[in-house]
């Protein structure tokens, strides 16, 4: 089947710049547009998503409307790289305007030439005036829980600069991806020699030229096709020095820390071991964590929503929180004790950086008998369903109780786990400051004497977890 059944709808012949490779077996028919207005909220989206980018390889060759979005896309208003249509087609009161630094002459380019284009043929854009004339906040009025009902149309950049570090040129003409099927790799056009070109594009390609991915996205958080982030970063990055946690090594970054060494103040073997005087509490932290391996948990291209960065979960179940110590018996847990959300970007994943998560894991981990905890880090999708089921046990030092707890968490993701270890207090303090063939870490702030071992070193994702005497009275750290 030839590649020029990729958008049917269009005012120019185009020549094919390169085959599709066979082996990578595209569903070619989700790249035909219907030619009519479809009524069903999952072929609407289809649709407008390949007229939007038989719309776009017209408004990108003027060079106006390509340095408006080019300068929307990349700014800081949202978590990641991407522009909401409505952001758009409303330049005078979107608040991704109003924090994005907008040349005045070239600000409502792309709506003047939106308007003209669709008045102009509107029998090319039927699906995607419907979606954007009927879903002007559709998705936050609109009580079904489809997809596709409640989704805007977006533009998103998965890299805003290639391997090199060199950023890409987004006032230059993309090359457009539509999101109408699932997959590591989609059909895409790429202009070159004055005509647009069907390619195959993934995360290989998008790292080494500017890419635009035209697709449906929702969050049902915040109403937005991402969290919005105006001038804040929502998670800090580490400097770049740092971005060498390596087996065996330092972690670079800061001075006073090896694979090999720890600082004096070890906390380490008996739980009770240097424990200042007086009422303490034994906090733990999720402290760094960084992709090992480059593996992206979301597909490059999603019709689903399932695409773009990671929206990863750092969870604890505790088995003293399921427990009633005064009643015998075992029991069974259905919730996180602890979920702390974290987004990653492509790029951040693509590049392994450290990221800092800091996130507060245990307020107190007490010193008595056994205390098992489950640690899991997962990555959250719209769909599918992990069931995480394990057993965690929980003993008073006097041996005067006992209970087993019955771990079953259901969560929402396609894939499995990507870390899943059970932690007991003993063998977490005794190691937690030693490297266990991954290196060590130095903290910072009132963590930066102690290089702390680095754990999962070889999976997806490596991470290590802070912890530190508090004095109840005034809550400062040792």
């Amino acid at each position: 089947m030839g590649l020029s059944l990729l958008f049917l709808i269009s005012c120019e012949t185009e020549e094919v710049e390169n085959p599709v490779p066979d082996t990578l077996n595209f569903n070619l028919d989700a790249y035909l547009l219907s030619g009519k207005l479809e009524n069903e909220p999952k072929e609407q989206m289809r649709n407008a998503i390949l007229e939007l980018t038989n719309l776009s390889k017209k408004a990108f060759l003027i060079p106006d409307v390509a340095a408006e979005v080019g300068s929307i896309v990349k700014s800081e208003f949202y978590i990641d790289h991407v522009v909401d249509l409505k952001d758009l087609l409303n330049p005078e009161t979107s608040l991704a305007y109003k924090y994005t630094p907008v040349d005045p002459s070239i600000k409502g380019s792309f709506k003047e030439f939106y308007d003209n284009e669709v008045k102009s043929n509107k029998s090319l854009y039927l699906n995607l005036t419907a979606l954007v004339e009927n879903g002007e906040n559709l998705y936050q009025k609109n009580s079904s829980t489809d997809f596709y009902s409640q989704a805007s149309l977006t533009y998103y950049l998965p890299y805003d600069e290639n391997d090199n570090d060199i950023a890409f040129d987004t006032t230059t003409v993309p090359t457009l991806v539509p999101a109408v099927i699932d997959a590591d790799n989609g059909l895409g056009q790429s202009y070159r020699g004055n005509q647009w070109n069907e390619v195959v594009s993934n995360d290989e390609k998008a790292s080494l030229e500017y890419t635009l991915i035209i697709g449906p996205n929702f969050d049902d958080c915040s109403g937005l096709a991402f969290a919005p982030n105006p001038r804040i970063a929502v998670v800090e990055e580490i400097d770049s020095g740092c971005d060498n946690i390596n087996s065996g090594g330092s972690s670079g970054g800061s001075s006073g820390g090896s694979g090999n060494t720890t600082p004096s103040n070890i906390y380490t073997g008996d739980c009770n071991y240097l424990k200042p005087g007086g009422t303490y509490i034994r906090q733990v932290y999720v402290g760094r964590a960084k992709n090992t391996n480059g593996t992206q948990f979301d597909k490059y291209v999603s019709f689903t929503g399932n695409g773009g960065g990671s929206e990863i979960r750092y969870c604890r179940a505790d088995s003293q929180q399921a427990i009633d110590i005064d009643s015998l018996g075992n029991y069974t847990t259905t919730q996180w004790d602890t979920r702390v959300s974290q987004y990653w970007s492509r790029k951040q994943i693509r590049k392994e950086n450290v990221r800092k998560v800091s996130a507060l894991w245990d307020q107190n981990w007490e010193c008595e008998g056994t205390h098992e905890q489950l640690f899991v880090i997962y990555e959250e999708d719209n769909e599918g369903d992990l069931v995480i089921d394990q057993d965690l046990s929980f003993d008073l030092a006097d041996d005067t109780y006992s209970a087993d707890i019955d771990v079953t968490i259901q969560n929402r993701s396609k894939d499995d786990a990507i870390i899943m270890r059970k932690r007991e207090r003993v063998e977490f303090f005794a190691t937690n400051l030693l490297d266990q063939g991954g290196g060590c870490f130095v903290g910072n702030g009132s963590f930066n004497d102690r290089c702390w071992g680095i754990y999962d070193g070889g999976a997806d994702m490596a991470y290590t977890m802070y912890h530190r005497w508090v004095f109840v009275g005034d809550n400062t750290g040792l």
